[in-house]
């Protein structure tokens, strides 16, 4: 278990349904906990484990989903619940690829509530401009170049500018203009 370069970092993916592996919720999330003690070199009885399973959910206002399962869960739960897991290995950085791209409105106001209260560093790829504008600092990646880095607010308008307009050197080589992909990405510093 020598320690590897995404060692303390957690993943949650665009589609919950790729890390939701184990049948029930609580399953899911004992085998992120199990894994964490496990790098951790410690162990946990399996009354802890359940413990802090409910704990983490309760957190969440997730404990009515404790045995559910993942199968039959709402895209905006699924999400949450994929978090939770993540979370249960405790990282210190958060990778998240488009958190908010299933979600409605109002699942995708609890998992923002949720990410605003973690302590762990969030880097973001997202193409919801709120969400972005809402971040410390961002980038501009258009056609697979980084086009600006700073500040969030700053970008997003920047970024909705070039939408309108046109993009810097855009026209310039007509054989690359076929499939071009913007990706808006910021990162919460804490």
């Amino acid at each position: 278990n020598s320690p590897g370069a995404f060692e303390g970092v957690g993943m949650l993916f665009a589609q919950p349904e790729a890390q939701l592996i184990m049948p029930t919720v609580a399953e899911d999330i004992d085998l992120s906990l199990r894994r964490a003690a496990a790098v951790e070199g410690s162990t946990l009885s399996g009354e802890q484990r359940r413990e802090r399973i409910r704990e983490l959910l309760r957190e969440r206002g997730l404990e009515h989903l404790e045995n559910q399962s993942v199968f039959t869960l709402s895209g905006g739960e699924k999400q949450l619940v994929a978090l939770t897991s993540v979370l249960a290995a405790r990282p210190q950085i958060l990778l998240l690829d488009e958190p908010t791209t299933l979600l409605d409105l109002r699942n995708r106001a609890r998992l923002l509530k949720h990410l605003e209260s973690l302590d762990q560093m969030l880097v973001l790829s997202t193409h919801d401009l709120d969400l972005a504008a809402s971040c410390d600092e961002a980038v501009i990646i258009h056609d697979g170049r980084l086009l600006a880095q700073g500040d969030a607010a700053q970008l997003v308008q920047q970024y909705r500018t070039w939408c309108a307009e046109g993009f810097p050197n855009e026209g310039a080589d007509i054989e690359d203009a076929g499939d071009s992909t913007d990706t808006a990405g910021g990162a919460h510093g804490r």
